[in-house]
């Protein structure tokens, strides 16, 4: 398989991935902004983030394309693992409630279910960011 093929097999799903969660956060926006009141993060960033997260995902989604692919993966790689460590955090019982204000399907998985959602597109996320790695390093070489 070419490492293009790689690419947009790893990407599409990210791209699908981000654009779902922000989209269903719009739909439920009221929700949305409700459940990030209940989250154990300060009362401002509760106010803020309802207005920048579902923005942010979609320019995630919409920089999984050249030329803007290596800073896609890493903005996705960066952000799975910052809701991945959250939800662990919840998990081990650091921050006192388990959080998700995820809409749509993802609302409805299991705590577990969720992190293991989040560890995979956090490892397609790194995958592609080798593969973009292991591309560069062999141009340089030639």
């Amino acid at each position: 398989m070419s490492k293009q093929h790689a690419l947009l097999l790893i990407c599409t799903p990210i791209q699908l991935m981000f654009s779902y969660a922000a989209i269903s956060k719009w739909m439920a926006f009221e929700k949305f902004v409700g459940e990030m009141h209940v989250q154990p993060i300060p009362h401002s960033w509760a106010m803020l983030l309802p207005y920048l997260l579902p923005p942010f995902e979609i320019l995630i989604a919409l920089s999984l394309f050249p030329p803007l692919l290596k800073w896609g993966l890493w903005l996705s790689a960066f952000t799975m693992l910052s809701f991945t460590t959250y939800i662990a955090l919840g998990l081990l019982d650091f921050l006192g409630t388990i959080p998700c204000s995820c809409g749509g399907i993802l609302g409805t998985l299991s705590i577990k279910t969720h992190l293991l959602f989040n560890v995979l597109f956090l490892a397609l996320s790194v995958w592609g960011i080798f593969i973009i790695q292991r591309k560069e390093v062999r141009n340089l070489s030639n």
